[in-house]
């Protein structure tokens, strides 16, 4: 799906680009933002984990050293 998304998006800049409507430099800007979205859809959830992970572990902290006060 991501693929056609890609495909879509060139070929509509072809056709835009030959018009006059839009810089060459769009090409790049699409390549460089679909890579982005992939990069993001590839570490999301180990990125996402290691956030929830993180704030429970330092949840658990901070209340074991708020109970070891008392």
């Amino acid at each position: 799906m991501i693929f056609t998304a890609s495909a879509l998006v060139i070929i509509s800049l072809k056709s835009s680009i030959s018009k006059g409507n839009a810089s060459v430099w769009a090409y790049a800007g699409a390549i460089v933002g679909f890579m982005a979205l992939a990069l993001y859809l590839n570490w999301a959830s180990r990125i996402h984990h290691r956030v929830r992970f993180g704030l429970r572990k330092s949840e658990s902290h901070q209340a074991e050293s708020g109970q070891g006060g008392k």
